[in-house]
């Protein structure tokens, strides 16, 4: 990640992400990037057009949770 700290909601958050079996793995193959650079799975609703740019705060918050685990992001 690029950011060298995070707020401490973020961290909470990662850390229970952590704790469900499969839940960040599952986050972060899901939440990959297209050709554009864009997050294939943040879609704008009701179009699936990618409208978020990748990595997504999802992927990030998987990546974090992810790296609790002791696993990489």
């Amino acid at each position: 990640m690029s950011e060298p700290t995070q707020p401490i909601e973020w961290r909470d958050l990662a850390t229970v992400v952590a704790a469900m079996d499969g839940v960040a793995d599952r986050l972060l193959t899901a939440h990959i990037p297209n050709d554009a650079g864009h997050c294939r799975a943040c879609t704008t609703g009701g179009t699936g057009t990618c409208a978020k740019p990748w990595p997504c705060a999802i992927h990030r918050l998987a990546s974090m949770a992810a790296q609790t685990r002791g696993r990489p992001g």
